[in-house]
């Protein structure tokens, strides 16, 4: 267990008490060696500080914001739906005090600017390409000589293993976790993120499960300790594509060119060197089995066969984009099936046996402090003399300590009912279901998650027993046929609010049929169910 175990928490239990917090961590980057950083905490509906949770932390993509990854990935909602021991952590990326927030992570590859990496140049310049790529990869003073047309940057230079390294020490010193089960997950620039966590922080972490991620061309290498790893990418991502064949081309060979003309090792020659630390047999593919296989082509399977150190090595492809497998046929997919795979894969030592949980963790030799990068240390969480740093001096107690307080002292919540009842009954009943948020500083942002809706509705039960009796004349006793509907079409929204089209599912008889711009095919009722739906339509019977 960790040294936070029996401390109160920082926060309420369950997703309604999840809040954003700030941390200050050591950052040469930025002006006076420190930068403030964020991320959002959720704590399991039923959170003990005597018993040890799972915490996985959660890196959001490229332009995106923590806040909207806890919406679209919907992990921290499937732990509370499920009452999982599971606490969930999304940081913020890279901001720059200077330039503005980039909304991405500084991963081995980035701040190159037009010097080569190891092997030779990690993207085709100059960055102008009629797609206006250059716009987005703007230029960071974090980053030393940065050239926004013929340079590779893709983020800003702070120090994100600093950010990592602070988070992992200051979660494990105030609440109650299971150091054996510490994992990574994150899609797109958020995948990249978790893979290079996974790499510099090998001695905690546990398991990594990047969504359309992968490792900037010359910067492949192998964890110092085994991680387990499942690599999740759809067949038609070409933002971050998982091979050559799929990809834009112009990469050197064993490369592959993403949308956006970034090179990337091809996803096999990864999981290889993920293999090699987990001391995998390396001849003998194996498959993987899930609930899901089948689903969208989804199949998972072991490239490398067993492995020595109880580690385990997946990697799974399926008929999607660039996004989490199969998102957009059930909300909760991707979710169930990255937190089985951590849950079935505890921290794994093994082969290399090594101190645990290591020193730099618990805050010895904390000046040296790690993550594992290439010598880089990974400084660690607001300290004495810091801008963040909370002492209790005197008696007085720190800032988390009365946060605590405040909490205690609230009043209990009370039960409450809303409840809506309607007057009149419309012969063809039409939903619309609420697919943008406003917020976050950049506009509305589409919802994406899935709303169930059923073939048959039934309105009786909330009919008012005070409507004019005229206007319920036809329904009969509440539950009775008139206010019984049954499902007659769904339209559906695919793409972003600032591009996409609508297509339809119809029912003509005991038929239903998809329609689109082009053509019209017959469907089934799985499929209308799975829509991700704007407008239903109910026809009363």
């Amino acid at each position: 267990p960790s040294p936070g175990c029996g401390r109160p928490p920082p926060i309420a239990s369950g997703i309604a008490g999840a809040e954003r917090l700030d941390l200050w961590v050591r950052d040469s980057s930025q002006p006076g060696g420190w930068a403030s950083r964020n991320y959002w905490l959720s704590l399991p509906p039923a959170y003990s500080r005597w018993s040890p949770q799972m915490l996985v932390l959660d890196f959001h993509g490229f332009y995106d914001t923590a806040r909207r990854e806890r919406r679209e990935d919907r992990l921290a909602f499937f732990v509370d739906e499920w009452q999982l021991d599971i606490v969930v952590a999304e940081p913020h990326g890279s901001g720059d005090a200077y330039s503005g927030d980039s909304r991405a992570w500084n991963v081995d590859g980035n701040g190159l600017n037009t010097e080569p990496g190891p092997q030779g140049p990690t993207c085709l310049a100059p960055r102008y390409n009629g797609d206006g790529w250059n716009d987005r990869y703007k230029c960071y003073d974090s980053c030393a000589g940065c050239d926004s047309t013929w340079g590779c940057n893709f983020a800003s230079c702070m120090d994100d293993r600093s950010l990592v390294a602070s988070l992992f020490r200051r979660l494990s010193a105030t609440l109650c976790l299971d150091l054996e089960a510490i994992h990574l997950t994150g899609i797109s620039a958020g995948g990249l993120m978790a893979y290079q966590a996974a790499l510099d922080f090998s001695d905690l972490v546990a398991s990594a499960a990047p969504v359309a991620g992968s490792r900037i061309w010359g910067y492949n290498r192998a964890p110092r300790h085994p991680v387990s790893l499942l690599d999740l990418h759809g067949f038609d991502d070409v933002y971050v594509p998982a091979n050559a064949s799929n990809g834009f081309g112009g990469a050197p060979d064993g490369a592959t060119t993403s949308h956006d003309r970034f090179f990337y090792h091809e996803v096999p020659a990864i999981t290889r060197q993920f293999a090699r630390a987990a001391g995998c047999n390396l001849t003998a593919n194996r498959p993987h089995p899930t609930k899901f296989d089948g689903l969208r082509r989804l199949s998972c399977n072991e490239p490398h066969g067993a492995c020595a150190s109880g580690a385990s090595v997946v990697q799974c492809v399926g008929e999607w984009g660039h996004t989490w497998p199969l998102h957009h046929l059930h909300p909760f997919a991707y979710a169930d099936l990255v937190l089985g795979f951590f849950s079935r894969h505890p921290k794994a030592r093994g082969v290399h046996g090594a101190a645990f949980p290591p020193a730099w963790l618990l805050g010895e030799d904390a000046g040296e402090g790690q993550g594992e990068g290439e010598g880089e240390g990974a400084e660690g969480d607001a300290e004495a003399g810091s801008p963040g740093a909370e002492e209790e001096e005197d008696g007085v107690p720190s800032a988390a300590d009365r946060r605590a307080c405040d909490a205690e002292a609230r009043p209990p919540r009370q039960p409450a009912v809303k409840l809506v009842q309607l007057e009149r009954l419309p012969p063809v009943l039409t939903l619309h279901l609420k697919r943008f948020s406003a917020g976050g500083g950049r506009g509305a942002a589409k919802v994406s998650a899935k709303v169930p809706f059923p073939l048959e509705l039934q309105l009786g039960p909330y009919c008012s027993a005070q409507a004019p009796p005229e206007s319920l004349s036809d329904l009969g006793s509440p539950g009775g046929g008139g206010a019984r509907y049954e499902l007659s079409g769904v339209v559906e929204h695919q793409g972003s609010l600032s591009g996409g089209h609508y297509t339809a599912f119809v029912r003509a008889g005991s038929s239903w049929y998809h329609m689109s711009d082009s053509h019209v095919s017959e469907a089934d009722e799985e499929a209308v169910l799975g829509a991700q739906a704007s407008l239903l339509f109910y026809v009363q019977v």
